[in-house]
């Protein structure tokens, strides 16, 4: 995975550590308290990030993507998603009609 990287930036040693999110904020946070600063990228969920930015941790991030993404997919200054997961609904239009399709999410609790 580091491969193409390396190729790039010969000079840059790349160290590529994999865990879940909660392991990997704990790693940061111990890192930190310790006054060690080992990581320059992370890939977790917003609610990690939000919590190491709320500690004052994460330095500014500005891609030149950004603005591609709308608001609620970033948060200035600071991270981009990189996987985005969309839920849809589907009906089966043999058992439900145009007319009775829910109007809001909450309608979906309702039988038809």
């Amino acid at each position: 995975m580091s491969g193409r990287f390396k190729a790039k930036y010969p000079f840059l040693d790349v160290n590529i550590n994999r865990a879940e999110g909660e392991r990997i904020v704990t790693k940061v946070l111990q890192e930190t308290r310790a006054k060690k600063s080992l990581v320059d990228v992370m890939q977790t969920p917003a609610f990690y990030l939000h919590a190491l930015r709320k500690r004052g941790i994460l330095g500014e991030y500005a891609s030149t993507e950004d603005r591609f993404y709308p608001r609620n997919f970033k948060e200035e200054k600071s991270w981009t998603t990189t996987y985005y997961n969309p839920y849809v609904v589907l009906y089966n239009t043999k058992l439900v009609s145009a007319q009775n399709l829910p109007k809001r999410y909450e309608d979906l609790l309702s039988p038809f």
